[in-house]
């Protein structure tokens, strides 16, 4: 993945295989490609070249809503939706508020 075209790649010769069910940290330096790799991952950003598979479905012919929604990024930075706390919870109103409380009370 390049930024612009005339840059050198930002991601280049990457190739993971992770276990299903695997949870999987992206950790490096300041410029070690961290966020170019959610960019892509979530496909804010296109590859020049190269797939991504999950489940050995093509990222790119999925929507941008249904690969999304799959997908749980937990950023290093505290971050909140302007929204009511159901909705940061639940952004997609898949569960029902006395789930939401369960797992509250849980945590």
């Amino acid at each position: 993945m390049k930024y612009r075209e005339h840059l050198d790649y930002a991601v280049k010769d990457l190739n993971l295989d992770i276990a299903d069910g695997t949870k999987v940290g992206i950790v490096g330096r300041t410029g070690a490609g961290k966020s170019s790799i959610l960019m892509i991952l979530t496909r804010l950003k296109e590859l020049n070249e190269g797939t991504i598979k999950i489940d050995g479905v093509n990222i790119s012919t999925l929507s941008l809503h249904d690969l999304r929604k799959k997908i749980t990024i937990i950023p290093q930075n505290p971050f909140i939706f302007s929204t009511t706390v159901k909705k940061n919870l639940d952004p997609f109103d898949d569960h029902d508020e006395s789930r939401l409380w369960e797992v509250l009370e849980d945590v």
